[in-house]
C-alpha cells in the first residue's frame, strides 16, 4: 500500500515538473491538414478557416504548440519534399520547386540555402 502511495506521489511531482505545452485540438487538426496539403497555395488559409481561429491567434497558438510559426512550418515540410525530390538526381531544379509547392523558384533557391547552406544545385550534384 505504501509503495502504491509513493508511485502516485512520483507520478504526480513528474507531472508537475514536466513543461506545460497546451494541447488545442483544433491548432493539432489544422496542423495535420497542413502535412496533407502543404503544397497547395491555399493551405494555410484553409488550415486557419478549418480551426476556426482568428489567422493571429492561430499563429500564436500553433507557435506555442510546435515551436515554430505556420508558415515557417509549411516552407519546412515543402524543403523536406524538395530534398527527397532532388536525391532523385533527373529532375531540374525549376521542377522540384514547383512540385515541391514553391510558386517562384528564386525564392525556393532563397530558402534551401537559408536552411541548408548549399543551393539546390550544389545539393543535387554533391548530395547531402
Amino acid at each position: 500500500m505504501l509503495s502504491n502511495f509513493y508511485s502516485l506521489c512520483d507520478s504526480i511531482y513528474n507531472s508537475y515538473k514536466a513543461p506545460y505545452t497546451p494541447s488545442d485540438v483544433r491548432v493539432v487538426t489544422a496542423k495535420e491538414y497542413i502535412d496533407l496539403h502543404f503544397k497547395e497555395k491555399s493551405c494555410l488559409a484553409e488550415a486557419i478557416a478549418k480551426s476556426r481561429l482568428t489567422s493571429r491567434r492561430f499563429n500564436d497558438v500553433f507557435k506555442l504548440r510546435y515551436g515554430t510559426t505556420p508558415n515557417r512550418y509549411i516552407i519546412s515540410k515543402k524543403l523536406e519534399c524538395a530534398k527527397q525530390l532532388l536525391d532523385v538526381g533527373y529532375l531540374p531544379i525549376a521542377e522540384v520547386a514547383d512540385m515541391a509547392g514553391f510558386t517562384d523558384v528564386y525564392y525556393f533557391s532563397k530558402q534551401f540555402k537559408l536552411e541548408t547552406g548549399i543551393t539546390p544545385g550544389n545539393y543535387k550534384k554533391y548530395g547531402k
